[in-house]
C-alpha cells in the first residue's frame, strides 16, 4: 500500500544552466549537454558514520558504499542540526535550522512560508519524486510540498513494518513510467538501521537468532554488543539496497551524469553518555552523520574534506551543481560544490544543533574545534568541549575557557529568544559599554514577556500596554564565569500580544539619546528603517523572522550596537491520523 500525493506549485520561474550533462535514459533524444543532472538524496535513518567502511569502521557493513566513495567526495565532519528525524529532514529540504523552519516538535507542520527543495527543483523543470518509510516525513507535516510523486510506502497497513525491499519495489514501479525527457529530483528515505534492530538472518553475525529484535530501551551494558551487532547487520542490509539504486542508475546510463547524496538524518546512542536511542541529547554520536556527494563525471571522486559541514549545505550544493539559481531568499547553508575540484576548504563559521522540544530544550554550537551545549530545561546546564583533544566529550572545559564559554552561552541564549509566536527584539552589543533603553507600546495588550541575558543592573518592566527596559551592555571579562549573563553584549526580549500580532511601536535610546536608525534592522533581512519610533504590523507582513536566519551575530561591526526587531510565527500544529499515530506509538515516539 502507498500513499501518493500530487501537490506542487506551478510556474517555471527559474532558468537552468546549460553546462552540465542531462538526466534521461539511454534512449533519450534530448540534448544532454543542455540539461541539468539527475539529483538524488539517499537518506539512511539513524546512521552513525563511525559504523561505515569509508569512515574507517572494520565491521564490513557497507561494501557498496565503500565502492561509491571512490567516485564521491567524503565529508568527515558532517553535522545534523538535530538528533531526530522531522527537524533534520526539514533542514535538508529548506537549508534552514530548526529554529528557522519551525518544524521542531511532534505535531509541528513545516511552515508554508518556507520553500522546499522539491518546490525549487519542480519550478526549474525537474520531475520530483519521493519514497519514504518514516511516519514523520508525511503529507500531514507538509513534506509532500513540491513533489509530483510522494509515496509513503507502507507494509501491512502502516510504515512500522516498511523495509528497504518495499521502498525499492515502489521506486522501480515508478521508474518504469517516469518521464524520459525531464531531469529528476529524487528523495529516498530508508529506515534501516532505525530500531527495532532486526536484520534478516543472512545479515546477522555468528549465532544471533534469526528472529531476535531489539529496541533502544532493551540496550544495557550487558546487551550493548548484541545491539550493536544487530545495528550493523541492518546497515549491511540497507547497503545492498543502496547498491541496487546505483545499479538501476547504471543500467539506464544515468550514474555518471547524476549528483548523488548519501547521508543520514541523525545518529544513535549506545550508552556512550549513559543513554540509548536518539532525540534527547546533542552528543557527537547523535549529530555526526555520514555525508558523501558524487558529482557528475565523478569529479573530486575519492577525495575527503575535513572541515565541519552541515546537512543544511546539501540544498545549496545541489542547486549549485544543477545550475539552478536561488530566487533571492537566503539559505542558512552554503554550497559545497567546489569540493568537486579539490583541494577544498570551507570558510570558518558556526554550526548549530537545536533540540527545543517537549520537556527538554537543548541547543549546541560548534565553533572551530570547540563545541558548546546549552540545556535550558528541565534544568539549566552548560558544557564546553575541545573536540580536537576530547572527541568523546568527556571533559567540560567551561571554567578553563571562561571567556569563550560566556560568548557561546550568550549566543545560544540569543538563538532561543524567538521560541514562540510573537515579537522579538535582539540587542547585539560590541566591545564598549553602552546603555540601551526604550519603550514598546502595543495597540492591544501585552500577555507574556520572556527574556534572555537580562540581569544584574538591567531593568525590564511590563504593564498592560507597555514594556520599558534599560540594559547595561558590555563585553564579558575573561575572568567572569558566574553571573556573566548580566554583562553579556547581547539581550533578547520576546513578547506576545492580545489580539495576536497587534501593532507595536518601538522607541529606542542609546546612552540617553535617540538611537541612530542605522543601528536598527527589521526582520531576518534586517531591513533599514527611515526613522524612529518605528511601528510594526505583522498583518502587513512587516519584519517577519519565519523561515529565515535568526540574528545571532552583528553585521555592522563599525556601529556601537545593532538592534534587530521582528515578528515570528511558529509552525502550525496538526492532528495526526490514527494510522500514523499507531506507527509512532509502535516505534516508541508517542506514549
Amino acid at each position: 500500500m502507498r500513499i501518493m500525493t500530487k501537490t506542487f506549485r506551478t510556474g517555471l520561474f527559474l532558468t537552468l544552466a546549460a553546462a552540465l550533462p542531462g538526466c534521461s535514459g539511454g534512449n533519450d533524444t534530448v540534448k544532454r549537454d543542455a540539461q541539468p543532472p539527475c539529483v538524488i538524496i539517499y537518506l539512511v535513518d539513524t546512521l552513525r558514520p563511525d559504523h561505515l567502511d569509508p569512515y574507517g569502521y572494520d565491521g564490513a557493513t557497507s561494501p557498496r558504499l565503500a565502492a561509491f566513495a571512490r567516485d564521491a567526495v567524503l565529508f568527515r565532519r558532517a553535522y545534523s542540526p538535530s538528533s531526530w528525524t522531522k527537524p533534520a529532514v526539514a533542514s535538508i529540504m529548506t537549508s534552514l535550522y530548526p529554529l528557522e523552519h519551525g518544524a521542531m516538535e511532534k505535531r509541528d507542520r513545516l511552515s508554508d512560508r518556507t520553500t522546499t527543495a522539491a518546490e525549487r527543483f519542480r519550478a526549474a523543470g525537474f520531475e520530483t519524486a519521493a519514497f519514504v518509510s518514516s511516519p514523520w516525513i508525511i503529507p500531514a507535516f507538509g513534506f509532500d510540498r513540491g513533489f509530483e510523486h510522494f509515496d509513503v510506502v507502507t507494509h501491512n497497513g502502516g510504515v512500522k513494518g516498511t523495509q528497504a525491499p518495499q521502498i525499492f519495489d515502489a521506486l522501480e514501479s515508478f521508474w518504469k513510467d517516469r518521464s524520459a525527457d525531464k531531469p529528476l529530483f529524487l528523495y529516498i528515505h530508508t529506515k534501516e538501521p532505525h530500531a527495532p534492530y532486526a536484520p534478516p538472518a543472512r545479515y546477522r553475525r555468528g549465532e544471533q537468532p534469526g528472529e531476535n529484535a531489539m529496541m533502544e530501551k532493551d540496550v544495557t551494558a550487558g546487551t550493548r554488543d548484541e545491539a550493536i551487532a544487530l545495528y550493523d547487520g541492518e546497515i549491511r542490509y540497507n547497503d545492498d539496497y543502496f547498491g541496487r539504486l546505483l545499479d538501476l542508475l547504471a543500467a539506464d546510463s544515468l550514474y555518471d551524469r547524476s549528483v548523488i547524496v548519501y547521508t543520514a538524518d541523525h545518529g544513535e546512542e549506545f550508552l556512550e553518555h549513559g543513554d540509548t536511542g536518539h532525540g534527547k541529547r546533542l552528543w557527537e554520536e547523535l549529530v555526526r552523520v555520514p555525508l558523501l556527494i558524487k558529482f557528475p563525471g565523478e569529479r573530486g571522486g575519492g577525495s575527503a574534506v575535513d572541515d565541519p559541514v552541515s546537512l543544511l549545505d546539501i540544498l545549496p550544493t545541489l542547486l549549485d551543481a544543477a545550475g539552478v539559481p536561488l530566487t533571492g531568499d537566503s539559505l542558512s547553508g552554503r554550497t559545497l560544490a567546489a569540493a568537486a575540484s579539490p583541494p577544498f576548504q570551507m570558510a570558518k563559521r558556526d554550526l548549530f544543533m537545536e533540540e527545543p522540544r517537549d520537556a527538554v530544550e537543548l541547543i549546541a554550537v560548534r565553533r572551530g574545534d570547540y563545541k558548546a551545549i546549552l540545556r535550558t530545561r528541565p534544568k539549566e546546564s552548560f558544557l564546553l568541549f575541545d573536540l580536537a583533544r576530547d572527541g568523546s566529550e568527556k571533559t567540560d572545559i567551561a571554567a578553563e575557557k571562561s571567556s569563550l564559554a560566556a560568548e557561546l552561552r550568550s549566543e545560544l541564549f540569543a538563538r532561543l529568544g524567538a521560541r514562540e509566536t510573537g515579537y522579538v527584539l535582539y540587542a547585539l552589543g560590541g566591545k564598549a559599554t553602552h546603555e540601551l533603553s526604550g519603550v514598546i507600546r502595543v495597540s492591544g495588550e501585552v500577555v507574556s514577556l520572556t527574556d534572555h541575558n537580562v540581569g544584574g543592573d538591567d531593568e525590564l518592566e511590563r504593564s498592560r500596554r507597555e514594556i520599558r527596559f534599560r540594559f547595561h551592555m558590555a563585553k564579558p571579562d575573561d575572568e567572569v564565569v558566574a553571573g556573566f549573563r548580566a554583562i553579556s553584549p547581547r539581550r533578547t526580549i520576546a513578547f506576545r500580544t492580545d489580539p495576536p500580532g497587534a501593532e507595536a511601536t518601538f522607541e529606542l535610546y542609546l546612552d540617553g539619546d535617540p538611537i541612530d536608525p542605522a543601528m536598527v534592522g527589521l526582520g531576518s533581512d534586517r531591513r533599514s528603517v527611515a526613522g524612529l519610533p518605528v511601528s510594526i504590523d505583522p498583518g502587513r507582513g512587516d519584519a517577519l523572522f519565519e523561515g529565515r536566519r535568526l540574528p545571532s551575530k552583528r553585521e555592522k561591526k563599525e556601529l556601537p550596537m545593532e538592534i534587530v526587531i521582528g515578528y515570528r510565527h511558529v509552525a502550525e500544529k496538526v492532528d495526526i491520523d490514527e494510522r500514523t499515530e499507531a506507527d509512532l506509538r509502535a516505534l516508541g515516539y508517542l506514549k
